[in-house]
């Protein structure tokens, strides 16, 4: 469409010449548009790129309260990649993205409960994918073994239990880290940030669960929240491990192995393919009190206590 509007433009503009330097022209504005921040709308206009990116238009879906247009979208890439992959490339920034605006002061809270909600309406149009590469399709990232049977303290409905620490994206983030494990044969509960957002309204649904996986969204400069929370927790839970899910230093080990001695987790995992790494091995394991980390290559370090 370019191309022929192109080059009725210039044709009109300069004749047969300007039949003849039509698409030449255009490819020279397209490339200006592209080093020229000036020029970008023409890159946009003419340019054979997608004007967002895939997590930009997954959040676009998400503020219109469009889940079956986000839910059809999710399908188109899990021809190529898996579930738990897809949530890391394109849902977990469209939630970063998010987190970005409601800091600003751009979104307010009930807007965020209403992404929230359309992000487990998608959740729920995915549940029939498997966490597992698509058929014929050779994939270079690994997936996690699935749990046969859990041992001992694992035999329980709900034996991990994920902490929505502070707001509705935390809670999304964790419908999204939920159904990875229960595709993994870890079933896990859901604690919606509303329970645990003061001391006055605190409440566990699931206290005798071993592992609390906590879902954070909140600022990169401050994770105090997240440490009163896990003192919180413990005196509710004393014999649980805790990992602490901060999202939004993806990528960041360093930072997020000083995040998790801050807040006093013993585990931590900044992406949820290694969250989900970690509860899977914790669920096979079974060994115990545990302090460990999940880097960005998704190596899980255990130190066995006694």
């Amino acid at each position: 469409m370019a191309i022929v509007v192109a080059t009725l433009f210039w044709t009109l503009l300069w004749g047969p010449i300007g039949l003849l330097l039509a698409t030449p022209l255009t490819v020279c504005l397209v490339v200006l548009g592209k080093h020229i921040e000036a020029l970008q709308f023409i890159d946009v206009l003419l340019g054979d790129k997608p004007a967002l990116e895939p997590h930009e238009r997954f959040y676009q879906r998400l503020l219109a309260g469009d889940d079956t247009e986000a839910a059809d979208m999710a399908e188109r890439q899990l021809k190529k990649q898996r579930l738990s992959a897809y949530y890391d490339a394109v849902a977990m920034p469209a939630l970063a993205l998010a987190q970005t605006d409601a800091a600003h002061g751009k979104l307010s809270q009930d807007k965020q409960l209403e992404i929230c909600n359309t992000v487990e309406e998608v959740v729920e149009d995915l549940a029939d994918y498997e966490d597992q590469a698509p058929e014929g399709v050779a994939l270079s990232d690994t997936s996690v073994a699935a749990v046969d049977s859990p041992r001992g303290n694992w035999r329980i409905d709900y034996p991990i239990l994920c902490v929505a620490s502070r707001s509705p994206l935390d809670q999304a983030a964790s419908t999204m880290l939920a159904q990875l494990l229960d595709k993994h044969g870890v079933p896990a509960r859901i604690q919606p940030f509303t329970d645990v957002a003061s001391a006055r309204s605190f409440k566990i649904d699931a206290p005798d669960a071993p592992l609390v996986c906590l879902s954070y969204f909140g600022s990169v400069g401050n994770p105090a929240h997240v440490r009163y929370l896990i003192r919180r927790l413990r005196r509710v839970m004393p014999n649980a491990s805790f990992l602490a899910g901060f999202w939004l230093l993806a990528g960041d080990d360093a930072r997020a192995e000083e995040w998790r001695t801050a807040v006093g987790a013993d585990l931590v995992a900044t992406s949820l393919s290694q969250a989900l790494e970690v509860c899977v091995k914790e669920a096979k394991a079974d060994t115990g009190p545990v302090k460990a980390i999940a880097g960005g290559r998704g190596v899980t370090e255990r130190l066995r206590q006694g």
